[in-house]
């Protein structure tokens, strides 16, 4: 359904903020991109949206049923934001207006893409929200925004993104903010999307592991891993996925010292975007390594080149 092939994304004159970044999401495919605040993560599913400033130099293709979205005009973007690509953006619900009720912003949203009455946008939009496990669904359209909790303004984000009828979700950090109560709402309402597809970006690991089959890993603007849910949690291969997951509580809090080095030391150094921070490292890790394939999976590690 989506596939980045080979994506760079660089801001004026400033180092990549993406770098050769290739990956596809199946119809069906729950797909979740992980990584540190600065990895490039929220830039790419703007990339795919058509949403980065005019600043942005993009390279490669992001293309949707084998449609280039990189070369669409806005006209054409406007048709397919909605229609066939949903999109839940970051920070607790504060995506929705607080000047217009929850029930007049979804019914808006509906009636711009499908064709209906008013009346029937109104139903349409009550029962969204009570499949989404927001009871009395009557009362609750007629609330304001700063009316719900976190979890219920995200929650109804959910609801609006996929209410004019798309089959692709993208969402950005849909648990920014949100204490674990309203993160398992928020969980339950993914869970609940049924055979749509999905590609989330997230930093919350036990969340990715809930709502994802698929697994992404970014680093300092590349893709570093990618691979099933289930070996990747049990058996991550790069050694900052290793470390990502030794900080886990449950693992003991083993946190990996130092900080993702700044952008313009990798361009100069032309290494391993994680040579500085890695137990690892060799001296051929001072050129920066391919994406190797490992089974099924893919790793951009010397470790695991021939």
């Amino acid at each position: 359904m989506l596939e980045i092939d080979s994506v760079s994304i660089r801001f004026g004159t400033a180092p990549e903020a993406v770098s050769d970044t290739s990956f596809s999401v199946q119809d069906g495919d729950r797909l979740a991109v992980i990584g540190e605040t600065g990895s490039g993560k929220s830039v790419l599913l703007q990339a795919a949206l058509g949403l980065l400033p005019a600043t942005a130099k993009v390279s490669g293709r992001i293309l949707l049923d084998g449609q280039d979205l990189l070369q669409c005009r806005e006209r054409e973007m406007n048709a397919i934001r909605g229609r066939r690509i949903a999109y839940i953006p970051q920070g607790s619900g504060n995506g929705l207006n607080p000047l217009y009720t929850v029930g007049h912003q979804m019914r808006e949203t509906i009636r711009k893409h499908q064709k209906c009455t008013r009346s029937e946008a109104g139903d349409r939009a009550v029962a969204l929200l009570e499949s989404f496990g927001l009871e009395n669904g009557q009362t609750l359209r007629r609330r304001y925004p700063f009316q719900l909790s976190g979890g219920m303004r995200q929650r109804v984000l959910i609801a609006m993104g996929i209410a004019a009828g798309a089959d692709l979700v993208l969402a950005d950090e849909p648990t920014k903010g949100l204490d674990q109560h309203r993160i398992a709402l928020v969980e339950d309402a993914f869970q609940r999307l049924g055979a749509r597809t999905l590609l989330c970006v997230t930093h919350d690991l036990r969340f990715a592991r809930a709502i994802a089959s698929r697994v992404v890993v970014m680093y300092a603007s590349q893709q570093i891993e990618s691979g099933d849910r289930d070996t990747f949690f049990a058996e991550p291969l790069h050694p900052y996925s290793r470390a990502m997951l030794e900080a886990l509580p449950e693992n003991g809090l083993r946190a990996n010292m130092g900080f993702a080095p700044p952008r313009t030391d990798l361009t100069a150094q032309n290494a391993c975007h994680f040579y500085d921070r890695c137990p690892l490292r060799g001296e051929r890790c001072r050129c920066a390594p391919p994406l190797v394939a490992v089974g099924d999976r893919k790793v951009r590690c010397w470790n695991y080149a021939p």
